[in-house]
């Protein structure tokens, strides 16, 4: 049979869209963030969190009538996206049901600027940086982690680093909150996720701005540079090294996901799912299937 490609993705509105009359909107803060799994404005009738949107998306595709020859579920996203994806994946109620319907989703996030830990633990990062040594992806792509019970680097001092969204501290996410962290942390090691990491997303635009360290404009494409991001890492990259390796030793199981790292590719959605890399973890076992 022809191999062959059906790709859903929502549309996720802000204020700033000027939306139409009946449709869902994200505050993009707080409980409301989209990227968090919030619900959407509470200014509507009606409000749904993103994460039940995600839901129904993956429900309605393991509809047997509508799609019989459905073998593979791929949910992925890059960026903000990829903050989606991780979160998700920690979060669902879906995800058990449709494995034991024959599809089991396999989850992608892919550089986000930030994680969700697992606990109070961060990664032991350099107190300062130099333009010289910060974020070299040699040396990320080499460093074993040690983690520590308060914020280091950039993060030190970070009072609310573990809230939400960076941890599991203060859930006020309602989906979230139903779910719980005690189901959340015993079901996660179970779902197929494997972190997408760009080796050369090591922009942070607001230190390297300052330090002078480059001639050229920098584009960290919005890095998250507060208190809590930055108590994950310097830079996406080193976020996500660190974030792998953190998952591995809360359940201390070396065989806890997967890291993927993506070479010469920075903060590109495009580049990064087209990859060489990215596109053999994906699809590379996939022979004749219909995949989403």
């Amino acid at each position: 049979a022809a191999q062959r490609a059906v790709v859903f993705a929502p549309q996720v509105f802000f204020p700033e869209d000027n939306p139409g009359g009946g449709e869902l909107y994200w505050d993009d803060e707080g409980s409301h963030s989209w990227a968090w799994g919030g619900n959407s404005t509470k200014e509507l009738p009606a409000s749904i969190a993103s994460f039940e949107v995600y839901d129904e998306m993956l429900l309605a595709l393991s509809n047997r009538t509508r799609f019989p020859n459905l073998k593979h579920l791929i949910v992925a996203g890059h960026s903000a996206g990829g903050q989606v994806m991780q979160r998700y994946a920690l979060a669902n109620r879906v995800d058990e049901d449709l494995g034991a319907a024959g599809l089991k989703p396999r989850y992608f996030p892919a550089n986000p600027s930030s994680w969700t830990y697992l606990d109070a633990q961060r990664p032991v990062l350099p107190e300062k940086v130099e333009c010289g040594d910060f974020c070299d992806n040699k040396t990320i792509a080499g460093t074993v982690y040690r983690f520590a019970a308060s914020p280091s680097g950039g993060g030190r001092g970070c009072k609310g680093y573990n809230e939400y969204g960076y941890g599991l501290d203060g859930v006020t996410v309602p989906y979230v909150q139903a779910r719980g962290v005690e189901t959340m942390l015993k079901l996660y090691p179970g779902r197929d996720v494997t972190y997408l990491s760009g080796s050369s997303d090591i922009c942070n635009k607001p230190l390297q701005t300052e330090r002078e360290c480059l001639s050229c404009k920098v584009d960290d494409g919005g890095l998250d540079t507060s208190c809590g991001g930055l108590s994950q890492g310097w830079c996406r990259m080193e976020r996500a090294h660190a974030f792998a390796q953190h998952v591995q030793a809360h359940y201390k199981n070396a065989s806890v996901h997967r890291l993927l790292a993506v070479p010469h590719v920075g903060h590109n959605g495009c580049a990064m799912v087209q990859s060489p890399e990215a596109r053999e973890a994906m699809f590379g076992h996939i022979t004749t299937s219909v995949v989403v």
